[in-house]
């Protein structure tokens, strides 16, 4: 069991870095957008304390008249992925996830009395694409909390789809959802697999329990692997990539486990993505422990998603 720590962390992995504030490119939003996220906290009333962003999944439709500065984003960003989002283009996003928004406000609450406590809560473009009339992007909304000597934030991820029809913003969870949970989240976008009506998008979810919160005990990291769909907007495989699991123990010493896998990919003769193989190794303290077990997950049309068919385990002489 994690204990609350009370006073001020200095937490060792990139998810907090000592006087770090992140920059403002790629779409990450800083300045004009903190006092309107104040603006907007100001009415949602008392906050109540978590650990992390909460998960959801939610779908919203944008307001009209932001359609033409959400289109004039996504166009900027093909041509130069440097550019920051236009304040026309973040305030309807950042409007548009009330859960985030609050949960954002919520998040580390319980520092507040005792030290001055600073949020950011922002949206960055991960990936873009516009073909014929509809538009679709990968975003990334953050949660920056700024505690003296500490920046801790937490991600997550959601589809932009701009056609005809509708603006459409849908959010994806990363786990289930958990108040007391020290996880924080990073995500960033790997590559594209065509599809018949769409793609692919493979996002790398980079986790860690390290976490300004909590003292000591346990440590728990790792990277995700994930498949979402577009223009469905639906996560279609997620698997644990990579994990790094530290146990503290004062008597025996502290112990590592790690775990890494190797993945490759298998298409059809139409050159559509049909399977993802993970070979998967672990170490204990360093030492190399079998087996090596090697997962398939094969395409299925009727569910619409990737599913694990089968394990195989190997042992190395």
């Amino acid at each position: 069991m994690r204990t609350i720590f009370r006073g001020l962390a200095m937490p060792q992995h990139g998810y907090m870095r000592k006087h770090e504030y992140q920059p403002a490119w790629r779409g990450l939003l800083t300045g004009a957008m903190s006092a309107f996220l104040l603006l907007l906290m100001a009415a949602d009333g008392k906050a109540e304390s978590r650990l992390n962003l909460p998960q959801v999944t939610a779908e919203a439709r944008l307001k009209v008249e932001a359609r033409s500065q959400l289109e004039s984003m996504v166009d900027k960003w093909i041509s130069d992925a440097t550019q920051a989002i236009a304040p026309e283009a973040w305030r309807p996003l950042l409007e548009a996830v009330p859960e985030l928004r609050n949960g954002c406000r919520e998040m580390l609450s319980d520092f507040e009395p005792m030290t001055k406590v600073g949020r950011d809560f922002s949206v960055r473009v991960l990936h873009a694409e516009h073909v014929g009339e509809e538009r679709s992007a990968i975003l990334a909304f953050r949660c920056s909390v700024h505690i003296p000597d500490v920046t801790a934030y937490d991600e997550r991820p959601a589809v932009l789809l701009l056609n005809k029809g509708a603006s459409v913003l849908k959010l994806l969870p990363l786990a289930e959802d958990c108040k007391n949970c020290a996880d924080l989240y990073q995500v960033g976008y790997t590559q594209r697999f065509a599809t018949g009506g769409g793609y692919l998008a493979e996002l790398n979810v980079e986790h860690s329990t390290d976490n300004p919160c909590c003292d000591g005990g346990d440590s728990n990291s790792g990277n995700k692997l994930l498949l979402v769909a577009v223009p469905e907007g639906a996560i279609v495989l997620a698997f644990e990539k990579d994990t790094d699991d530290t146990s503290a123990d004062d008597e025996n010493g502290d112990g590592q486990t790690v775990c890494k896998s190797e993945i490759s990919y298998e298409r059809d003769g139409k050159g559509d993505l049909r399977a993802i193989i993970a070979r998967t190794s672990c170490s204990e303290n360093g030492k190399f422990v079998p087996p090596v077990r090697t997962s398939r997950f094969e395409w299925n049309a009727g569910e619409k998603r990737f599913l694990e068919r089968s394990v195989r385990s190997a042992g190395v002489s």
